[in-house]
């Protein structure tokens, strides 16, 4: 469900926004999350459409990342 509320939320802002990532679409200083773009994500999730569309995609990836992250194959 998450997976779909990001997706979503950048799906709206790129309709919103067709030709250029403005400025109101990038992400603050604040919105950083810890440990890169392909980290585990925090358990609390923001709401998608308050936050900017950049953020919103880095969420989109650590949703992805937290799921596959648990069927990797740990090197022998």
């Amino acid at each position: 469900m998450e997976l779909g509320a990001y997706a979503s939320a950048l799906s709206v802002a790129a309709d919103r926004n067709p030709d250029v990532l403005g400025p109101h679409m990038r992400m603050k200083g604040g919105d950083a999350t810890m440990g890169g773009l392909l980290a585990k994500r925090k358990a609390a999730t923001p709401d998608p459409m308050s936050i900017p569309a950049e953020h919103a995609f880095h969420m989109m990836l650590q949703t992805c990342t937290s799921c596959h992250a648990k069927f990797r194959v740990k090197g022998e």
